[in-house]
């Protein structure tokens, strides 16, 4: 759960900057009640080192809070060659798939690296 926190103080209350209050309440109350959390988990991923034409490889991540059908972002530390498609998703309550695939008829030669998982907790 996200700490709430408190309004801020308006140091100078002008007729000016009290007319603007309702627009400054307004977004508060979006950044504390309607953005979604972003929860995060990384690992180090240890990837074969070549994946064949079409074959994928996958691992599986610790996101407390992450829920099906929550959007997921993926990154990781080491460049990915051209044709290499890294795809995340909510597998299961708490846990992320993240899935590497080679999508290209030649065999693809990708280094280990750190996956990070980014999730938008709705």
């Amino acid at each position: 759960m996200r700490k709430r926190l408190p309004l801020p103080a308006y140091p100078h209350k002008t007729p000016e900057i009290e007319r603007l209050r309702p627009f400054f309440d307004g977004v508060y109350h979006f950044i504390q009640h309607e953005l979604p959390e972003l929860l995060t988990a990384t690992k180090v991923w240890i990837v074969p080192g070549t994946l064949p034409p079409g074959a994928e490889t996958y691992t599986t991540l610790e996101v407390v809070g992450a829920a099906m059908g929550q959007p997921v972002m993926l990154g990781f530390t080491a460049p990915l060659p051209a044709g290499a498609l890294l795809i995340g998703a909510v597998s299961a309550k708490d846990v992320v798939t993240a899935t590497l695939a080679n999508r290209t008829g030649a065999p693809l030669t990708v280094p280990s690296g750190t996956v990070r998982a980014c999730v938008w907790a709705y």
